[in-house]
């Protein structure tokens, strides 16, 4: 998968902006708040139809107007199609060869795109919800009956909350209600699973070579609210786990255990990385699992995603910036993001690199790096 060109319009700082994409490997640099990120986000965006910094879609507006347009061109499964998002106040509109798209859940398995930011490094100590939305994000991109199924999950879970809210309870619907849910969670729990002991398996070379570190084991523990593989066992004991908390779920008016409640939790040689590894390791472990899910999108879909590495050089020392910059060189095409490249490409004599310059929204110099020269 390849982005040809991107064109952007009152996206964020940036008034107008046409960007042609050569190599493989591009890097965005400049100072803080020139418009890196967003050029980044804005590729994320045409390829996800959302933000991965932001799901308000007037926050990528620029302020003086009144919507914003990101189109673009992306090779795909050998086919060339142009994309475009158009985003207002108060929605976004898709379109794939210029024909309007009604379901994003479509318009997303037409590429796929992964993006390591820099929030991802509070992935381990942040809430069980953003390591929820790490699965969840990484599995629509792989299968379309997952987004069905979580979308249903939700609608149920909505439908079980507000009918936990009335004063009299109907108990034939709650009944109908708890069956679905069980089902649906049956599903994505299982898928959950899967992703988990791929990414766990990916992740562990990936985590060794960054670090020439090869005693490094790595560990993630998914946490459910039940535990069974046959789908009748599960069946019957989710219900008798929902009939026992109904009480409490009445007295909070809302579902108090399933799995919208599930977590994991990442040990690095059989401690948690939460509690125990630095920032640094915490950083890489985080990029590691992200790279895993673009060599595991590789291996299902056939084709590498797009990959976006925003300010992920940042505070690692030298030895490991060339492993991680060795590691990606190879991959279909991959976005950087940060500050100096110099620090980056220090070691580098071998690798062709389209370098950016960065400011005030757009790109002040455009230079390629060849053989450790530009």
């Amino acid at each position: 998968m390849k982005l040809n060109k991107i064109s952007l319009i009152n996206f964020r700082n940036i008034k107008k902006l046409n960007l042609v994409v050569d190599n493989n490997l591009t890097i965005l640099y400049g100072e803080n708040g020139q418009g890196k990120t967003n050029i980044v986000e804005a590729i994320y965006l045409l390829a996800n139809a959302n933000s991965f910094r932001t799901s308000y879609y007037k926050e990528m507006i620029a302020n003086d107007a009144n919507d914003a347009i990101v189109s673009g061109e992306i090779i795909s499964n050998q086919r060339t199609k142009n994309y475009k998002i158009i985003l207002r106040k108060d929605g976004k509109q898709a379109f794939i060869n210029d024909n309007i798209v009604t379901k994003f859940s479509e318009y997303i398995l037409e590429c796929s795109v992964v993006c390591f930011a820099h929030s991802d490094v509070m992935l381990f100590s942040d809430s069980p919800s953003i390591r929820r939305n790490f699965l969840d994000k990484e599995l629509t991109s792989l299968y379309p009956l997952y987004i069905k199924h979580l979308i249903s999950f939700k609608n149920v879970l909505e439908q079980r909350n507000d009918l936990l809210k009335k004063p009299k309870l109907d108990e034939k619907l709650l009944e109908v209600l708890d069956a679905k849910l069980i089902e649906l969670s049956f599903h994505i729990s299982n898928k959950r699973k899967w992703l988990i002991n791929k990414v766990e398996e990916y992740a562990s070379v990936i985590y060794q070579k960054l670090t020439n570190y090869q005693n490094q084991k790595i560990k993630i523990v998914y946490k459910t609210f039940l535990e069974e593989e046959d789908i009748n066992i599960y069946f019957e004991k989710a219900i008798k786990i929902y009939a026992n908390n109904l009480e409490k779920d009445k007295e909070k008016m809302w579902t108090n255990v399933g799995i919208h409640k599930d977590d994991f939790k990442v040990y690095l040689n059989n401690l948690e990385i939460d509690m125990y590894a630095s920032q640094g390791q915490q950083r890489l472990m985080s990029l590691s699992m992200k790279l895993a899910v673009a060599e595991l999108i590789k291996n299902v879909n056939n084709e590498e995603p797009i990959i976006i590495l925003d300010d992920a050089f940042s505070e690692l020392d030298d030895q490991k910036k060339e492993s991680l910059l060795n590691y990606i060189y190879d991959k279909q095409q991959v976005f950087i993001t940060c500050t100096n490249y110099k620090n980056i490409i220090k070691n580098v004599t071998d690798k062709l690199i389209t370098l950016l310059h960065i400011q005030n929204g757009g790109v002040l110099e455009r230079s390629t790096l060849q053989d450790g020269r530009k």
